[in-house]
């Protein structure tokens, strides 16, 4: 379940030359099915002739970790231009050590060693902190999936009904429609523009009528934010926050949830706050976690970085100095594995948010 454009991979190493001069080759994380008496198969891509740059492999689980001692590439084969260019089918069969992979509770964590760096690519299952696939039914596989929207390209692990191991693919049996109405702070619906997830790179379009509909990743979302893109002029980009939504979408299924906005939390004219500008690494993360965002030779105490649970407890608060571009968050024993939302306030005003998963040690 491959079409991955080479935007994305510019991007990647864009974004990690803020912490290097160029992104390590790294296997990624493809597609996983599980059968019902517990057997894997993990389906990794790579691009390029990047996999003869990578020193070694370790799958990490919930249950242990082991090296990847021998594999066979398989040639790339889809259809798109932007397929991975080659695969490799990896089960216990391939590894230093057999491992088990619980969907009911766990993750996997495929990390590349390569350039004296440690690349992971990682995915959590079931009741596990950060998961947001409470669900692995033995007849589908779990597949990342890359995908062009309005919004730009976006990507997900989501659950896919038509697995493909060992063959490139297309998004059959990796969506559903997520539909609904959207409402204002004072209960009248909203009768235009797009409205985009503060946690995802999905964007929506308002009818006129108040009502949406979009083809999105089958899995389960948790949001309390949205952004809303009103086309009028000036260009003006909303954040509001809005009644907690938990949509769990199976494939090919259809869920009705209204988003109901509470109250504004910001309003941007002209240009939408640049979320691309920060970049967490490593994340996931276990022990620290580093934010870089732009630096700025300027001594306003509104510049910031904060860090709190999925339900707003703050864990993390710290002004920014004059001339500082990064802040590493070093949680002490207290602070339990799962998701935490960062937000970094810079001195305009304006807020950016992103995500963080904390494993266990």
């Amino acid at each position: 379940m491959k079409k991955i454009h080479t935007f994305l991979i510019l991007s990647l190493f864009l974004s990690n030359n803020l912490i290097a001069n160029v992104s390590p080759p790294q296997a990624y994380i493809s597609e996983i099915r599980i059968d019902t008496t517990g057997t894997w198969t993990l389906e990794l891509g790579f691009y390029s002739d990047f996999v003869a740059s990578i020193d070694s492999i370790r799958l990490e689980t919930s249950t242990g970790s082991a090296l990847i001692t021998q594999f066979d590439l398989i040639p790339g084969n889809g259809t798109g231009l932007w397929d991975f260019d080659s695969l490799a089918l990896i089960t216990n069969e391939n590894l230093s050590a057999p491992l088990t992979l619980n969907t009911n509770s766990g993750y996997l964590n495929v990390i590349s060693y390569s350039w004296s760096a440690a690349t992971p690519d990682y995915v959590a299952f079931g009741s596990y902190p950060g998961s947001y696939l409470p669900e692995v039914p033995p007849t589908y596989s779990i597949a990342k999936i890359f995908f062009i929207q309005s919004a730009g390209w976006t990507s997900s692990f989501c659950l896919d009904a038509s697995p493909t191991l060992g063959f490139s693919n297309d998004t059959t049996g990796c969506f559903a429609t997520l539909q609904g109405m959207v409402y204002d702070v004072d209960g009248s619906v909203f009768t235009e523009g797009n409205f985009r997830f503060v946690l995802y790179n999905i964007s929506i379009h308002i009818q006129p009528d108040g009502s949406y509909s979009e083809r999105i990743f089958a899995r389960q979302y948790y949001e309390d934010t949205i952004v809303i893109r009103f086309p009028t002029s000036p260009l003006t980009y909303v954040t509001y926050a809005i009644v907690p939504v938990d949509p769990w979408l199976l494939p090919d299924s259809t869920v009705t949830t209204d988003f109901i906005t509470t109250s504004v939390i910001q309003s941007t004219p002209e240009s939408e706050p640049a979320i691309s500008s920060l970049v967490a690494f490593p994340n996931p993360f276990t022990s620290s976690i580093t934010i870089f965002f732009p630096s700025e030779n300027t001594s306003d105490r509104n510049r910031k970085i904060s860090i709190s649970t999925i339900s707003g407890e703050l864990v993390f608060d710290r002004i920014i100095t004059s001339g500082e571009s990064h802040v590493t968050w070093n949680p002490d024993q207290t602070i339990p594995p799962g998701i935490y939302i960062y937000r970094f306030k810079d001195s305009s005003g304006s807020s950016q948010t992103g995500k963080l998963i904390k494993l266990a040690p």
